[in-house]
């Protein structure tokens, strides 16, 4: 094989390999944007998030309320 042959086999194979290689990129770009397990997670993370607000919310002004209520008792028991 001449080497004018070697360097254009050479050629063909890199093309044919940054072919398959680009091909392998695609799918799994599309198989990334057809699974919606990691969107499902995030939004349950999110909802959790959430609700961890609204009970952190809901203690702190019971406890305030708790609070002066105790103050309220304590003071006519004095």
């Amino acid at each position: 094989m001449s080497n004018l042959s070697q360097v254009s086999w050479a050629r063909v194979t890199q093309t044919c390999h940054a072919a398959s290689h680009q091909e392998a990129t695609v799918q799994a770009i599309k198989r990334f944007v057809k699974d919606e397990s990691g969107a499902t997670a995030i939004e349950y993370a999110l909802i959790a998030a959430g609700i961890g607000i609204a009970i952190i919310t809901a203690v702190n002004a019971l406890g305030t309320a708790i609070s002066d209520k105790f103050d309220f008792i304590k003071g006519k028991l004095s």
